[in-house]
């Protein structure tokens, strides 16, 4: 069965900006988030991963973040996320593979 993705749009500032949402890939329940850099630092990005695992029904879910980027590895530990292996893969917005914790 292929589930549509949940997504939440909060306003920060007024701003519509990329809220975390979930996607299957390979029968595997991933989250995935972009939060705009003038949310950084203002604990955004933590409650509304809180929020959205809330809603997500379906386990395991996971999340995939560079090695090298503390932020959001911060954030997955808080939202109770916790790593279970790591991987290199391409990862285009660096234009190189770089090494991935993934967590669950």
């Amino acid at each position: 069965m292929v589930r549509p993705p949940v997504v939440a749009a909060p306003m920060v500032e007024s701003q519509v900006y990329l809220a975390p949402g979930t996607f299957s890939v390979d029968g595997d329940r991933d989250v995935s988030s972009c939060i705009a850099r003038h949310s950084w630092g203002r604990g955004v990005a933590t409650e509304d991963l809180r929020l959205l695992v809330a809603r997500e029904p379906e386990r395991p879910l996971f999340a995939r973040v560079a090695a090298h980027n503390v932020s959001s590895i911060a954030v997955l530990r808080k939202a109770g996320f916790t790593e279970v292996s790591r991987l290199v893969s391409y990862a285009p917005g660096q234009g190189r593979d770089v090494e991935e914790i993934v967590s669950d």
